[in-house]
């Protein structure tokens, strides 16, 4: 009898050690791809914010050229003027309003959302400042104005002060 219940309980053992083992495995393979997916949602966002962006600058230049150019507009109680393009852009005193240019182009239907933000001047964009926005650690979006046109960038790195 306890030959039996000895090869009954070394059977047990190694049924839990291999189920143990198959379940440790499983859940290592599944925070390894985690990651990877969470990246990839990631670089995701920040191309659909930076179209959903790009779109709404367009939208709001092509109601200029159909409200016959006008100096000023508003949407949603934003007030905003205009290149000598029709691109919308707002001006505070210090430059650019980033936070009124994120909330006037970043979407209409949810409020969206950013870590942080910097104000920078570039070559690229000489006589404005540059807005750069950080969706989160080492996504950023930048937003600048070069020739009086609007550019909308999304990248993957960190930005340096």
């Amino acid at each position: 009898m306890w030959p039996e219940v000895y090869k009954w309980l070394q059977q047990r053992r190694l049924y839990v050690f291999l189920w143990g083992s198959l379940l440790l495995l499983t859940v290592t393979i599944l925070m390894v791809q985690g990651e990877h997916f969470v990246d990839r949602a990631e670089e995701i966002q920040v191309k659909v914010l930076t179209q959903t962006m790009v779109k709404s600058a367009a939208s709001i230049r092509q109601k200029w050229e159909l409200e016959n150019r006008p100096e000023y507009s508003s949407i949603n109680g934003i007030n905003y003027g205009f290149t000598q393009y029709g691109w919308p852009i707002i001006r505070s005193e210090k430059g650019i309003d980033c936070s009124q240019t994120w909330n006037l182009l970043s979407s209409r239907n949810s409020e969206l959302e950013y870590l942080n933000f910097e104000r920078k001047s570039t070559v690229t964009s000489y006589s404005y400042d540059s807005c750069f926005y950080q969706i989160s650690h080492g996504k950023w979006v930048a937003l600048f104005y070069e020739n009086e046109t609007i550019r909308i960038n999304g990248f993957l790195t960190h930005y340096e002060k």
